[in-house]
């Protein structure tokens, strides 16, 4: 029950340009289910859907009203967080990768811990959608080298050239804060 990825970009340029566009900085949070193909094999394709459905329910019950959610392919979602700036976006992927993790092993008595891998970033509101949404992919794919179940964001300079990257893994002390 999430937009798809074309919806979801229509949305999230529309909150840009928009009458009541912001004026400081917007996040963009892409999700990647790890080892979901493992889990299909493993499991069924059902326990997958599930692990899907359960995911997109936690993105609903945990934003807020004015988070932009959607599933933008595959295993994989994104969130737009207008007037957001990255210690809020981190705090809120972590949150979600928290309770997606406990809540996975909740629904499977303990037999199954899935954890998702997160590319995000950070970026002034004049900064193209398309090049946040390039750079919070590269975010992803460069946490999913690096091990996967780890955070990794990326902040744009207004200009859209990467400023700083850095990797955060789930410490026991990061998902208390969360």
């Amino acid at each position: 029950n999430l937009p798809n990825r074309r919806a979801f970009i229509d949305d999230a340029e529309a909150a840009l340009a928009g009458p009541k566009a912001f004026e400081h900085k917007y996040s963009l949070i892409v999700f990647d289910m790890d080892a979901l193909k493992s889990v299909n094999e493993r499991y069924s394709h059902a326990m997958g859907d599930a692990l899907l459905q359960l995911f997109s329910r936690i993105l609903r019950d945990n934003l807020s009203g004015e988070a932009i959610c959607g599933r933008i392919g595959g295993e994989k979602f994104a969130v737009f967080l207008s007037d957001c700036d990255r210690e809020f976006a981190l705090l809120t992927a972590q949150r979600i990768c928290r309770r997606f993790k406990v809540d996975c092993r909740e629904a499977t008595g303990g037999r199954l811990a899935a954890t998702v891998s997160v590319g995000m970033v950070t970026a002034n509101c004049d900064t193209v959608f398309a090049r946040a949404m390039e750079a919070a992919v590269n975010g992803l794919c460069k946490a999913k080298r690096q091990g996967k179940a780890q955070i990794v964001t990326m902040d744009l300079c207004s200009d859209g050239l990467l400023k700083r990257s850095t990797a955060a893994a789930f410490s026991s002390l990061r998902r208390k804060a969360a």
